[in-house]
């Protein structure tokens, strides 16, 4: 279960936050080539890597300001492990982070803040970041 005990801290722009929701979506573009003369294949030709999280409302603009971090489109790291047991255990570094539009929200009745990101990465490098099982 991702709960405090398995996922004891999560960081989203050098913020600790308290996570309600997450998720992660890694896209693709896939293409079938078939050119005379050649084999048929595949071919990745550029990928996405976005998601969104829902995190408990930081107490005021002066704990984090994840409003101003968007509107710059200032780049930060998310970054956590999930589980506790060797064997059992992702590691998640996500370092260059791109905020959209956060919106607030609630989670049974406590305020939250709904942030959309898309992960970044250096024009045809692999540097987007790393998902480590251990």
């Amino acid at each position: 279960a991702c709960n405090s005990v398995n996922t004891p801290t999560f960081s989203i722009f050098g913020y600790s936050a308290c996570i309600i929701d997450f998720s992660l979506k890694c896209d693709n573009d896939q293409q079938f080539f078939d050119f005379m003369g050649c084999s048929p294949k595949f071919d990745i030709l550029d990928r996405t890597i976005a998601g969104s999280l829902k995190i408990q409302r930081p107490k005021g603009l002066s704990e984090k300001d994840f409003y101003a971090a968007a509107v710059a489109s200032t780049s930060g790291a998310i970054s956590f492990t999930h589980g506790t047991a060797a064997g059992n255990r992702v590691a998640v570094s996500l370092p260059k982070v791109q905020l959209g539009a956060p919106s607030p929200d609630d989670a049974s009745g406590l305020a939250a803040l709904t942030l959309p990101f898309t992960v970044r990465r250096t024009p045809g490098s692999s540097d987007a970041g790393t998902i480590a099982f251990t």
